[in-house]
């Protein structure tokens, strides 16, 4: 008696047939998601501030240009965009954004993205105050810091599913557990979304939970 999914079936044919397929389903999608997860971490580290560096900016401009009602040239307003990517990247390393893996990220990056954002914002209307060459309204700061939180959180949302749904067919191993029982189910509670392994099958002696379902 084996189970797909988290289903208790009879026989084990339709286990075979679909690991038959998962061995065929080695698209470019998990080629590149394998090859993005085995870059060195330096390199993750560098891509992530790299994308941060052209959000940031991106964010403020936004800001400034519905601000306005009409797009705005970038160059003039060259040095705030700089001290926009410079304090962005510091909070968001002082925040811890660059050390932690993001494929593991949960919820809770979200607020440490806010906070940093948040101090971001706080130093750019510091500056603002101060006797510059340029100044930026108040509105069009507080858009940057709404489109700041959502892009930077967006790309990291976005590149932990893009890599767990890459490897959910090809990249994970494809466990077996025996015994369907409390034990069995609690470990598929641990085991079930996680990025190492795919549960494909319950292997257990007892009719009564033929044709069961777990979690």
């Amino acid at each position: 008696m084996s189970a797909v999914g988290d289903r208790l079936v009879s026989g084990g044919g339709v286990t075979r047939a679909r690991a038959a397929r998962n061995g065929r389903r080695d698209s470019v999608h998990v080629r590149l998601a394998r090859w993005g997860t085995a870059l060195p971490r330096s390199t993750k580290r560098a891509l992530m501030i790299a994308a941060d560096a052209l959000l940031l900016p991106l964010a403020l401009w936004t800001g400034m240009a519905l601000r306005n009602g009409t797009l705005v040239n970038p160059l003039r307003y060259l040095d705030v965009l700089l001290w926009t990517v410079g304090c962005g990247l510091a909070f968001l390393s002082l925040f811890g954004l660059y050390r932690s893996v993001t494929r593991f990220i949960g919820v809770w990056v979200i607020g440490r993205i806010t906070a940093a954002v948040t101090l971001c914002t706080i130093a750019l209307v510091l500056l603002d105050a101060s006797p510059t060459t340029w100044h930026v309204r108040y509105s069009s700061l507080a858009v940057f810091w709404a489109f700041a939180v959502l892009l930077v959180s967006a790309s990291r949302a976005a590149v932990q599913y893009f890599c767990l749904s890459a490897l959910k067919g090809g990249g994970r191993k494809r466990i077996v557990i025996y015994g369907a029982g409390e034990a069995g189910a609690r470990l598929s509670r641990f085991l079930i979304g996680g990025p190492g392994f795919e549960l494909v099958a319950f292997v257990d002696d007892q009719p009564a939970l033929h044709g069961r379902e777990i979690n």
